[in-house]
């Protein structure tokens, strides 16, 4: 029976681990908020608090949703709206429970932001910017998504370009590409004149006193 464990075959050699990309801006300022950042998250939080407070007024009230939608052609209402004064409306009650449920929903979430703009934690204002924009639908979710990943963009190029800016990442993304580009072409002519120093220095052997036959005498005599 053969030997299963071949010591004696070649081993693979593990695959070099890739070089991190060093950061242009140092951690604490990549993981923080800076000044603008940090009034447009308060901006945020008090509008957050502001909806949590709406959300508790129509909990209170509890009062009905009225859609009102215009007539068929033959006159009739589409299906789920009834014929009210000339006009077709679907009546939506909200259960108790919905309305608990979103007043305390908001009113954590805003709580939250609070706590990370206070701390200056850009991770934790802009998760809990998107979770709110996920969970408050189509009406101001949006604007606490845009919070959310305009926070993670300018992290993005405070790690890459060292500047949070669109206008400063812009420019120094162009100097990075030139500089890459002279760094490319300072190469090529370093090979070059490498290469070519090479073919200089390779000289003629010497004839082998030994092995190369001796040249005939090709005069007349």
């Amino acid at each position: 029976m053969p030997d299963l464990d071949d010591s004696s075959s070649p081993r693979l050699a593990p695959r070099p681990r890739r070089r991190r990309r060093q950061s242009l801006a140092p951690r604490s300022e990549i993981l923080g908020l800076n000044q603008l950042e940090q009034r447009v998250s308060w901006a945020a939080a008090v509008f957050a608090y502001a909806l949590a407070a709406f959300t508790a007024l129509l909990w209170a009230r509890n009062q009905p949703t009225v859609t009102k939608a215009s007539t068929l052609a033959n006159g009739s209402c589409p299906k789920g709206f009834h014929f009210v004064s000339r006009s077709c409306e679907q009546i939506t009650h909200v259960s108790q429970g919905s309305w608990e449920f979103r007043f305390f929903f908001i009113m954590i979430v805003a709580i939250a932001i609070s706590y990370f703009t206070w701390r200056r934690k850009r991770a934790g204002v802009a998760t809990f910017a998107i979770f709110l924009g996920l969970g408050n639908g189509v009406f101001f979710g949006p604007l606490y998504l845009l919070l959310g990943v305009w926070l993670i963009m300018r992290a993005f190029r405070l790690q890459k370009y060292g500047d949070a800016s669109f206008k400063g990442a812009n420019r120094a993304a162009r100097e990075q590409a030139a500089a890459r580009k002279s760094a490319r072409g300072d190469g090529r002519r370093s090979s070059n004149r490498s290469a070519s120093s090479a073919t200089a220095d390779v000289k003629t052997p010497a004839a082998s006193k030994r092995y190369t036959p001796k040249k005939q005498n090709t005069r007349r005599r």
